[in-house]
């Protein structure tokens, strides 16, 4: 059986952002390990350096929320990206930590510099007493209204490209 399972799982079972569940008594918390080839590296780079998304990060914290709070995430508040997660050809482990407090359900995304922890990312979670969705509802025509000027999708990414962002082929959705 234990082989059966060896062979069927991945090296992300959680979650893909989320590989492995390292929590101890003092911190639910999840490890991750990137090399750099993932293509959320490879076609989001700052002035040519391969930077995690910041999408990521907050996908990372929803996540880990939500399998910390066994119930879904459906508000996140406060969230502060603090420092980049940037790749150099060496692998990257970050860590998602979960903490209840006064004030809500802290989460963070962080790193390990030597014998300190960098922050990335963190913020707040909140959960629906039932984990039930919430729903809302967004005017968008009134949205549209405030739009005054129309764009495609390549001018866009011309204009990313002239102040340092290069997005490649996974992240061009416009």
């Amino acid at each position: 059986i234990r082989a059966l399972y060896s062979a069927h799982t991945t090296s992300w079972s959680l979650h893909p952002l989320l590989m492995e569940n390292v929590s101890s008594l003092h911190e639910q918390r999840f490890r991750s390990l990137f090399h750099g080839n993932e293509f959320f590296f490879r076609d989001h780079k700052v002035f040519g350096t391969r930077v995690f998304p910041g999408i990521a990060s907050l996908e990372m914290l929803r996540a880990a929320g939500s399998l910390a709070g066994e119930t879904p995430v459906m508000t996140m508040e406060n969230v502060l990206w603090m420092n980049p997660v940037v790749i150099n050809g060496n692998s990257c482990e970050l860590f998602t930590g979960v903490y209840p407090g006064p004030k809500g359900t802290e989460v963070e995304v962080y790193s390990r510099k030597g014998d300190a922890f960098v922050t990335h990312t963190k913020g707040f979670v909140h959960f629906t007493e039932s984990g039930e969705d919430i729903k809302r509802s967004i005017d968008l025509d009134e949205i549209q209204s405030r739009c005054t000027e129309l764009l495609d999708g390549s001018d866009c990414y011309d204009l990313f490209d002239m102040i340092g962002l290069s997005y490649g082929p996974n992240f061009r959705g416009i």
